[in-house]
Order: C-alpha cells, then structure tokens, then sequence
C-alpha cells in the first residue's frame, strides 16, 4: 500500500537536487523524498521545484505544508497515486536568495493521468488564498493577482 506522505515546500536546493525525510501519516518517517530544481519554462525567471519519492515510485499526498502552515483547499487532501507536487516561484523575488512565496502548486496523479493546478493569489480583503485552477474554477484569478504576492 502506497505510504501517506506530506510534501513540505520549505525543501529547496540552492541548485539542482536535494533529498528529505518526509512526514508520514503512519509516523514511519523512513520516505525519502527527492527535490528538484529547474528553470521552468527553459530561458524564464521562474523556478520549478519537483517533489518525488527517491523511489519515484507513487504516494498518497496526505497534505501541503507552505511555510509553516498546511495549503487548505478542496482536492488536495488524501490523494491518491501522486507520482510529484511541484511548487513554482519567482526567481528575483528575494534577489540571490531562495524564493520563499510559492505561485503555483502542480500536483500530477497517475489513476486517472491527471495534473492539477492551485494557485496562490491575493483574496478581496489583501491576504493571500490557495484556489484550485481549471476551465470552469471559481474565483477567477485578479487581474496580476499572482504577480502582487
């Protein structure tokens, strides 16, 4: 049975690949998980970090942690046969250092081969909010909502 893992986007390598102990629902704690970085799309500011097992094999993703705190939004809880999260970020949003506010979270499933969006925008009273992504999601994304996180 696939282990219950919490991915936590406070993992990032300063470049290429980096490995961490995740968080397991069973308390198990024996997951590795495998952290990548790319320029994604090739040639942009963006960064892509992909979260794997070490195995690659697939995982139930039991939550999201982002900076301390868990990302709480319908679908993304208990999901079943993740084979990666991916968070991506500005790269020149905290100069030479490590960008710290995730944009867009990718979480990418096998059974069925699915890939689904959530992003981090700013909400009506000038917070920030997780919202999933897709043709018919609802709120819209505001006009520059992403880039005034």
């Amino acid at each position: 049975m696939a282990e219950e893992v919490i991915i936590e986007l406070k993992n990032k390598p300063p470049i290429d690949t980096t490995t961490y102990q995740a968080s397991t629902s069973a308390g198990g704690g024996n997951v590795k998980i495998t952290v990548e970085r790319t320029t994604h799309p090739l040639g942009s500011d963006f960064l892509k970090y992909e979260h794997t097992l070490q195995t690659k094999g697939e995982f139930i993703l039991k939550e999201i942690q982002d900076n301390g705190g868990k990302i709480d939004v319908i679908g993304l809880k208990d999901v079943p046969r993740v084979t990666s999260v991916s968070a991506y970020y500005w790269s020149h949003e905290n100069g030479t250092q490590i960008p710290s506010k995730a944009l867009l979270v990718q979480v990418t499933t096998t059974d069925p081969k699915v890939t689904k969006y959530y992003a981090n925008r700013k909400n009506d009273g000038g917070g920030n909010e997780w919202v999933g992504l897709c043709q018919l999601s609802q709120p819209n994304l505001i006009p520059g909502g992403i880039e005034r996180n």
